[in-house]
Formats: structure tokens, C-alpha cells, sequence
């Protein structure tokens, strides 16, 4: 499927340099599951497409990009929707005022995942926050037996809070105080994990 979007001042950054304000005209295209020839992403989702182009104000002739530069293109000022693009080619050079002003037009492409997309541009899975998991393993739970727990979070903080409130909602936290230990596990590479071996039983 193909969108098309046209967005007048948006706003583009590239490291800590001033924002500059851009009209953008860009196309999404959101592959099928099905689609055998789809980028696919790290996580195997197939990754969606977004391309278009970016005219920039250039005044006294000012070489401000060049093919290959990266940045940040935010399509309102309350960045409801804003992502990392990468400018790859200077197609055009329209002369506003002669010898003054000029409107330069370059073609991008958006990488990687969106950093917010409140206007709902990519697919809902984009959108979503990357989870970690974490292992508990280290209390004792009812009769001293111990406890193996599962957290998926965002991040250690979150994980902490969820893992507090599941012991207190069992009556595993009484005589625990809130002591334990939050193991990240490594989701980048295949791996089997044996939580509890029953050897303190």
C-alpha cells in the first residue's frame, strides 16, 4: 500500500545545527506479510518505505547538505510525528531571487524506526516501544521455595515497579523488602535460559 503526504514548514535538524524549516512531499509504502521481496528489519518485520522530497532554503549560494547527510525531520512543531531521513541526491535549484535566493530540492529516505508518529504515518508496529526482558530469580517465595519471574519492560525503572507490584498482589514481598535482582536478557541472539534448576529445593 502507498501513501502519499505533503507537509508545508516542517522542520529539519541535522546534529545540534539550527532547525530549518522545509516543505516536504513524501510516499509510504507498507509492504504486505506476504511480500517475498520486502525489507525486512532485525525483528523480521517487513520494514515500510519512506521517500520523497525536501526543499530547503539557500541564500548568496550557500552549499548548506550534501549527498549522504543525516538529520531529523519533525513534521510539526510539536513533533507529533518525527523520524531520522538521509538525503541522498540534489535533484533541482529553483532561483526565487536572482543572485539572492534560491530553493534547492532533495531526494530522502527515512531509516530506521520512527521516533514518534503521532500522525500515524507508518504501520501501528513501528510505533511501538522496543521492550527488554528481565529475569528474577534471587527471592524466595511461599514454604522458602524460590521464585522464578519473567519482566518484559521498557526499560529497568518499569521493571522494577511492575516486578514490585506482582509480589505484593501474591504476598511475596513481606519478608523481602523490595531485595532482588533484575537480569536484562539478550533478545539479539538466539539463547534458552534455565531459570530454576531445582538444586536448593
Amino acid at each position: 500500500m502507498i501513501t502519499l503526504h505533503t507537509f508545508k514548514n516542517a522542520h529539519f535538524q541535522v546534529g545540534i545545527q539550527k532547525t530549518e524549516h522545509v516543505d516536504v512531499t513524501f510516499e509510504v509504502l507498507t509492504p504486505n506479510d506476504d511480500d517475498e521481496f520486502a525489507i525486512s528489519m532485525d525483528d523480521g518485520i517487513h520494514e515500510a518505505q519512506l521517500r520523497g522530497e525536501m526543499e530547503v532554503d539557500v541564500y548568496f549560494d550557500d552549499v548548506k547538505y550534501k549527498s549522504g547527510t543525516v538529520g531529523t525531520l519533525s513534521l510539526s512543531a510539536d513533533q507529533s510525528s518525527k523520524f531520522h531521513i538521509v538525503l541522498f541526491d540534489r535533484i533541482d535549484s529553483k532561483t526565487i531571487t536572482p543572485q539572492k535566493h534560491k530553493k534547492h530540492v532533495w531526494l530522502f529516505q527515512a531509516v530506521g524506526r520512527p521516533i514518534y508518529d503521532r500522525l500515524g504515518l507508518f504501520p501501528e508496529v513501528f510505533r511501538m516501544a522496543i521492550l527488554k526482558v528481565y529475569t528474577v530469580t534471587d527471592f524466595q517465595g511461599h514454604s522458602f521455595l524460590p521464585v522464578a519471574s519473567v519482566v518484559v519492560a521498557k526499560n529497568q525503572e518499569e521493571a522494577r515497579q511492575l516486578m514490585d507490584e506482582k509480589l505484593l498482589a501474591a504476598n511475596l514481598m513481606s519478608k523481602q523488602e523490595f531485595e532482588y535482582t533484575l537480569e536484562e536478557v539478550n533478545v539479539t541472539q538466539p539463547s534458552a535460559t534455565i531459570l530454576v534448576d531445582g538444586s536448593e529445593f
